[in-house]
C-alpha cells in the first residue's frame, strides 16, 4: 500500500518542484504580475539563448536565439516587455505577445552596451 501511494505522490512532488527550480545561470526579471526568465540551453549542435515569460504557474517561451551571445537586458513596462539584443542574431523563435503583454525585440543596441550589461549580469549570477 505504501509503495502505491509513493508511486503516485513522487511524480506530483517532482512536477511541483520543477517550476520552482532555477536553472544554472538563469536570470529572472520581475515586473508586476509576471516574470521574465532568461537562460541558456545547450544541445548537441548549438547553444540557444531563451526568454520565457511566467505568470503564476503558466510559462510561455517568447524568444529563442541560436547563440549564447546577444541578449543584453529585459525591460518590463506597464503592458510591454522589451528584450534588448544584438542585431546579428539568428532568431529561431519569437512570439510577439504573452499574457496580454506585447513583446518587443530591440536590436538597436551597440556591442559596447551589450558587453557592459553582460558584465553586470555576470556579477549578479555569481
Amino acid at each position: 500500500m505504501r509503495c502505491i501511494i509513493c508511486f503516485f505522490l513522487f511524480p506530483l512532488l517532482m512536477l511541483s518542484c520543477k517550476n520552482k527550480t532555477k536553472r544554472p545561470g538563469e536570470i529572472i526579471v520581475a515586473g508586476g504580475d509576471i516574470e521574465a526568465h532568461w537562460y541558456n540551453e545547450a544541445t548537441l549542435y548549438s547553444l540557444a539563448n531563451i526568454v520565457s515569460i511566467t505568470k503564476g504557474d503558466s510559462s510561455v517561451e517568447v524568444l529563442r536565439l541560436n547563440s549564447d551571445l546577444g541578449i543584453a537586458d529585459i525591460l518590463i513596462d506597464k503592458n510591454t516587455i522589451t528584450i534588448q539584443s544584438l542585431s546579428k542574431q539568428t532568431i529561431l523563435f519569437f512570439r510577439n505577445e504573452a499574457f496580454n503583454y506585447k513583446i518587443q525585440l530591440d536590436t538597436t543596441i551597440t556591442y559596447q552596451y551589450w558587453h557592459q550589461k553582460t558584465i553586470e549580469w555576470d556579477r549578479q549570477r555569481n
